[in-house]
This record gives structure tokens, C-alpha cells and sequence, in this order.
């Protein structure tokens, strides 16, 4: 009898936890396809999808080549990190520092994450959830 309490206690545990895993499972939605890999990884999936779905948007329908910078306008503290994901997820564009747009060589589009533009010299081009996509319209 002694021998079989470590056995049993083990599978009485692993019997629980199998059942407080299929129910958080369930809870969280249970099983689904997400639209992006961010879609159940981050502590904020949604808007992290909508962020992806906008940056797959942007390569796909923006000519390649073009010259686009990211920022958000709300959190200008972000603006290397914005740069850096823009790099990876932009990979046929070519994306430049939000500090261009202050120069003649201002970016084709702007992609701003959170909030609006407030630039004369381009207009909406595309809007979604995580932000908007801006077309330079005046030079």
C-alpha cells in the first residue's frame, strides 16, 4: 500500500491539472485559428493583430520602394522601437526615422499607430483599429 500512495497521489495531480487546463482552455476561447502569431501571445492580443494586420496591409498595397515612416503620435518615446518592428515588417519598403519628415525629403506614407495625423501635406490613404496610413498628397 505504501508503494502505491506516490503513484496515485501523482496521477490524482495529473488528473487535476489536465482538468484546470482544459477549462482555462475553454475559458480563453477555446480552440481557434488566430489571424496573426500575436493573436494569443501578448498581453494585449488584439491590438497587437490589428497592428500586424495593418503593417501586412501596408506591404502589400504600398508600392515597394517607397519611403514610409511609423510613429505614434500619442507615445513619441516609441519612435526607435516603432523604427525597428517597421524595418522587420516592412522588409520590401524603405523605412526611414520620423525625424525625415521635418526635412525636403519627406517619407511617400506615413503609418501612425494610435492616433491621427496632423501633417497638411498628406492625407488618409487607409484606417484601421491599430492606426492609419497616410499618402504625401502636397510637397
Amino acid at each position: 500500500m505504501r508503494n502505491r500512495i506516490p503513484t496515485l497521489t501523482t496521477s490524482l495531480f495529473s488528473l487535476l491539472f489536465v482538468i484546470i487546463a482544459a477549462r482555462e482552455h475553454v475559458a480563453g476561447g477555446g480552440p481557434a485559428i488566430g489571424r496573426t502569431i500575436a493573436s494569443r501571445s501578448s498581453n494585449s492580443p488584439k491590438a497587437a493583430e490589428d497592428t500586424l494586420l495593418l503593417y501586412a496591409y501596408a506591404t502589400k498595397n504600398l508600392p515597394r520602394g517607397a519611403s514610409i515612416t511609423v510613429f505614434k503620435p500619442g507615445n513619441r518615446a516609441d519612435d526607435k522601437q516603432m523604427l525597428r518592428i517597421a524595418h522587420g515588417q516592412l522588409p520590401f519598403h524603405r523605412v526611414v526615422p520620423q525625424s525625415t519628415m521635418e526635412t525636403a525629403q519627406a517619407p511617400d506614407f506615413v503609418i501612425t499607430l494610435g492616433g491621427p495625423l496632423a501633417d497638411p501635406r498628406y492625407e488618409l490613404l487607409h484606417a484601421s483599429p491599430a492606426g492609419a496610413i497616410w499618402r504625401r498628397a502636397r510637397w
